[in-house]
């Protein structure tokens, strides 16, 4: 075989565009997978005299094979709002009351945290103490009260640009033990 100048810059040419296809899978890959992906969950918390109603986030860690490649997580920015209505009249008890986010690891509280990787978010929607229910609602001077009763809470979860809806019912009892999500 004859191998000319223009052969060989062929070739040339050929191998640099492998190098350069290869070198830009991991941030094309990182594009599509390394963004926030919440689970979004509901949780109680009882404490010696009080009991919340907590909404969790939880931000996955890529897979195992992702990682070997290169692609990581990205930390959200999340935000959350929610509204409660009364089931049977649907009444809206509460609109868009912002969630008071709270991120542990970081000890961050406020209306916008991060959501770190492998790590859980959450606010509380209801704390019962004083055998009363009360909606946190992170943006209003006072609490409001929340009689017995059974609710829908309707919830919205701002991640960057995903939005995350979640629906779950709640039944307020007389006491912190008959309160609970449904």
């Amino acid at each position: 075989m004859h191998f000319t100048f223009d052969t060989g810059l062929g070739l040339l040419g050929v191998i640099l565009a492998l190098a350069g296809i290869v070198m830009a899978v991991p941030p094309f890959i990182q594009m599509l997978c390394g963004r926030p992906k919440l689970n979004i969950g509901v949780d109680e918390f009882t404490g010696s005299e009080e009991k919340h109603l907590l909404v969790t986030m939880k931000n996955k860690p890529v897979r195992r094979f992702l990682r070997r490649i290169g692609v990581s997580r990205e930390v959200g920015q999340v935000m959350a709002l929610f509204d409660i209505q009364e089931q049977g009249t649907n009444k809206f008890i509460a609109e868009d009351a912002s969630g008071q986010m709270n991120c542990a690891p970081t000890r961050e509280l406020g209306l916008l945290v991060r959501a770190l990787p492998a790590f859980h978010v959450g606010f509380p929607v209801i704390a019962f103490r004083e055998n009363k229910a009360w909606i946190v609602d992170a943006r209003a001077n006072e609490l409001s009260q929340l009689a017995a009763g059974h609710y829908r809470v309707n919830i919205r979860i701002i991640c960057g640009e995903q939005s995350y809806n979640l629906t779950k019912n709640i039944k307020i009892g007389s006491t912190a033990h008959e309160t609970h999500w449904t």
